[in-house]
């Protein structure tokens, strides 16, 4: 019994060794660490990259707005309600004049386009894109360099420009009234902001502006403005120098068309910047959808396809398929055939006598030369009863036997020994049937 005790004493002293460290050990794990939720940066889902203005669309969804993110040029050949605003990010290809005019009639009617023009233009071009949408009414965007010779406006200049257009002048119903407040000199400078694409420095600029009530502090990229042009915009945003502005409304028949100095400004990278998204949020307060076109560059002929003629592409993969299978011994260079060795004339005969022995014995063989010797000798030697030919005269006028006259017009061949036997005296009778030919 001692062993047995000392035993179970051990495992006891083992198992409560193992408890303690384990409690000790998870003791000191919670005392050291915390459980807390991590925020990792996973970078751009691939929804937004392949869509710039994901986050402008959610953004309006989250304020219960309708909206819908659209890629392809047809949204601007068939167009949506004129209820409805687009915004155009980038304006790929020209439309044709067809297409421009449909779409100026759209807005007339009462739709809203939301735009930036097609190219930047420096002092020395006079003359905007012809492709250019904004062509209408006119309005150009400039680059600006900020230096002093980059040939702005002077003084003078933009103060009648502005005498031109009071802000205190009285709206139309349904429009706002807007103040300019020159931004600080120290919130100037954005240089985080990479998205505008320029070569110098990006520069962005802050405006204080009030709209319905609103003070509202918008943030917009300054390397570039607008010109008004030929058409006077109903409702503007202009610098804080007032030379140029960020954007411009203008009122076509019962729809509006808006100018943006960028559309990046509405993009995934920058709409989170002071005042862009309820700027966007402003712009189509009064339209029942807003549709946000990230690309409206023609799409590709597979992409077409794909789209309106799946059947045709389903079958034009089967017909290729089956063309390639056709032709796959066709595919690379002929080969020769090999040159087969010439036979002697003897092994033809040997194969097709070996042949017609395997199909009937070589009955229908000599079949075909007994029926000519046959005929000859009824009509020389008649026979009597069954026997067209009499054997005995026969017999008598070759010189052959009796029996081999019967064999070689009437014997059986069952045999390859009595084939030879059977063809030999036929050779017999032949021959001497031709030489009573030529005696006579």
């Amino acid at each position: 019994m001692k062993p047995i005790l000392r035993l179970n004493k051990s495992i006891v002293l083992l198992t409560l060794t193992g408890i303690l460290a384990f409690s000790l050990t998870t003791i000191w794990f919670f005392n050291n660490y915390e459980r807390k939720p991590m925020e990792i940066n996973t970078g751009q889902s691939p929804a937004a990259i392949k869509n710039p203005l994901l986050a402008a669309t959610r953004f309006l969804q989250g304020l219960g707005m309708s909206a819908k993110s659209h890629r392809g040029r047809d949204l601007l050949i068939h167009l949506p309600f004129v209820e409805d605003a687009i915004l155009i990010y980038r304006q790929g290809g020209a439309l044709s004049p067809t297409e421009m005019d449909t779409l100026y009639q759209w807005i007339t009617v009462g739709g809203h386009l939301i735009v930036q023009p097609k190219r930047v233009l420096y002092e020395d071009d006079d003359i905007p894109e012809t492709g250019d949408i904004t062509r209408e009414v006119g309005a150009r965007l400039m680059a600006r360099n900020g230096k002093a010779d980059c040939g702005c406006p002077s003084n003078s200049d933009t103060a009648n420009e502005k005498d031109d257009h009071p802000t205190d002048a009285p709206t139309e119903e349904g429009q706002v009234d807007e103040k300019y407040v020159e931004a600080p000199a120290d919130k100037k400078q954005d240089p985080g902001d990479a998205s505008w694409n320029d070569e110098e420095e990006n520069e962005n600029e802050l405006l204080s502006v009030e709209i319905e009530g609103t003070q509202l502090t918008i943030d917009f990229p300054k390397s570039n403005y607008l010109e008004k042009g030929k058409v006077e915009p109903t409702f503007r945003i202009d610098s804080a120098e007032q030379v140029g502005a960020y954007l411009l409304q203008y009122r076509i028949g019962r729809g509006k068309l808006s100018v943006l100095s960028s559309t990046n400004i509405f993009d995934n990278a920058n709409i989170d910047k002071a005042g862009r998204s309820w700027l966007l949020a402003w712009l189509v307060r009064d339209n029942a959808k807003t549709w946000l076109l990230y690309s409206n560059n023609m799409d590709g002929i597979f992409t077409l396809l794909v789209r309106h003629m799946p059947l045709f592409l389903v079958s034009l993969c089967g017909w290729v398929i089956f063309f390639i299978w056709a032709h796959q011994y066709r595919v690379g260079a002929l080969r020769e055939p090999k040159k087969r060795a010439r036979c002697h004339i003897l092994a033809h005969i040997d194969g097709l006598g070996r042949f017609n022995w395997h199909l009937d014995r070589a009955d229908s063989l000599i079949a075909r030369i007994r029926e000519p010797l046959l005929q000859y000798w009824a009509r020389r030697l008649p026979g009597k009863g069954n026997s067209p030919v009499d054997p005995a005269a026969a017999a008598r006028l070759t010189g052959l036997t009796e029996d081999e006259v019967k064999t070689g017009l009437f014997g059986p061949v069952n045999s390859e020994q009595e084939l030879v036997v059977v063809t030999r005296c036929l050779q017999k009778l032949l021959k001497m049937g031709a030489a009573r030919k030529m005696k006579k």
